[in-house]
């Protein structure tokens, strides 16, 4: 991937945070870090009625290796769920109060390289919004009784993940992918993982992950900036419940630079109405070069009803149920398609999907092409850009995994300077010479073998 061209996005130099302008669309963002280091983002919309407050921490599956005698995976999002149980000062039904009244939305998600929390309140509660995270981030206490009680809840969610066959469809290829990596395991963890996590080994967790070098802060939307300013920095300069240990790595050392993608093929018989099949490949390398023509190629594959998944495959009538989706992990980047089919068809819908694969990686890239993908791109990115949630989220997200800052009106920008040859070489080297990991499992046809191929 040497020759494909950077463009658009924008390493974080450190010394620029101290105070920083990015170009914006309805406001500009400034980004600004508080005293203990975490950087801040901030998007003033003037005449917003609302506003969303976005937390992430560079904590997710990457990252747990070493905080126990036995494996800890899961701890990541097994913790995101222990936020919202409350502080000694705010119980778990408190906690829930005050966002419910709030008419707040609230979330939270857990991946392999980040986790995030994130509410939208009308702009009148957003100081209450911000200082009730303050309170759960800084003045976490992990109760016993509750710790138990979630463990339960967690354990419960990831075996419906697993009584789920599109779902476990797409865990088994994963594993497969990765075999021997970190990124082998479930973010949610397995059942012996889960039973086997001590609260003392969520707060060591605690203390190495969720500190200011791992966390970054997003808010956007209607607020005052000088006031919300104030009010962060008195809410995570506090001495933490649980003390945090200083970091000068965000990294992950998870992936040996000498690891090759599983290709391995998995038939999984079972007697079932629908054959379910999950292919996965991986590329390694300068993945930030890829960053935005990525979403071209995507927008080319399964997006919209001009991408060839539609018109090749659910506009024919071949199957309504495939899809193919993207995953980046800091130098890794993840493909996948996953469809379901009766028996009897399992065989045609598979064979046409590769061909279709096929004809994305050999077809031309022309003008007009280019053209196309980046005005329907440029379209669904506008419009993600009218919700403070969106913006939020990116400008966090961008900070903890691409190390990167960037504006609504830079990403655009970025999209809008891509041109034929960078959007071919990102597609020649995200789809060239792959060969997929596959798990099947169905009612299958007897020695059918599913190619991992594109052709």
């Amino acid at each position: 991937m040497d020759e494909i061209r950077k463009r658009g996005a924008m390493n974080v130099n450190n010394s620029r945070l101290a105070g920083s302008r990015l170009a914006g669309g309805k406001g500009e963002v400034i980004v600004l870090k508080l005293g203990n280091g975490i950087p801040v983002f901030y998007n003033v919309v003037p005449d917003a009625r609302t506003a969303t407050i976005a937390l992430g921490c560079k904590a997710g599956a990457f990252f747990e290796e070493g905080f126990g005698q036995k494996s800890n995976d899961g701890i990541s999002h097994f913790l995101e769920h222990m936020f919202f149980k409350g502080t000694p000062e705010l119980s778990t039904r408190e906690v829930n109060e005050v966002f419910t009244r709030m008419g707040a939305v609230l979330n939270a998600y857990t991946s392999y390289d980040h986790t995030m929390y994130f509410s939208k309140v009308p702009r009148m509660h957003l100081s209450k919004a911000a200082t009730t995270w303050g309170d759960l981030m800084m003045g976490i206490k992990l109760d016993p009784l509750e710790f138990e009680s979630e463990r339960k809840v967690v354990m419960q969610e990831e075996k419906l993940g697993r009584d789920d066959p599109m779902s476990q469809a797409g865990r088994r290829v994963h594993h497969l992918l990765f075999k021997g990596t970190t990124l082998e395991h479930d973010i949610i963890g397995s059942p012996e993982s889960l039973g086997a996590i001590t609260i003392d080994m969520m707060e060591a967790y605690i203390a190495s992950r969720y500190n200011p070098t791992n966390t970054a802060i997003a808010i956007s939307g209607g607020f005052m900036l000088d006031e919300m300013k104030s009010l962060l920095e008195d809410l995570f300069s506090r001495e933490p419940a649980i003390p945090r240990k200083l970091s000068t790595s965000q990294d992950h050392g998870g992936i040996n630079p000498n690891w090759k993608p599983g290709s391995t093929i998995e038939r999984e018989p079972k007697i079932r109405p629908l054959c379910y099949l999950a292919a996965s490949w991986a590329v390694q390398g300068d993945i930030e070069a890829m960053y935005y023509p990525m979403k071209l190629v995507d927008r080319l594959i399964d997006n919209g009803k001009n991408s060839l998944f539609y018109t090749d495959i659910v506009s024919k009538g071949i199957c309504g149920n495939a899809s193919f989706y993207y995953d980046t992990f800091q130098d890794i980047m993840k493909g996948t398609i996953i469809f379901a089919a009766e028996p009897s068809r399992v065989e045609l819908v598979h064979e046409t999907i590769m061909g279709t694969m096929k004809k994305a990686k050999d077809m031309p890239i022309t003008g007009d092409l280019l053209e196309r993908l980046k005005r329907e791109t440029i379209g669904k990115r506008l419009l993600a850009f009218e919700n403070s949630l969106n913006i939020s989220t990116m400008l966090v997200r961008n900070k903890l995994c691409r190390d990167a800052m960037e504006s609504p009106v830079e990403c655009i920008a970025s999209l809008d300077n891509l041109d034929v040859e960078i959007l071919q070489s990102t597609r020649n080297a995200f789809l060239d010479g792959i060969e997929c990991a596959i798990h099947v499992t169905g009612n299958l046809p007897p020695e059918w073998e599913p190619s991992n191929v594109f052709e």
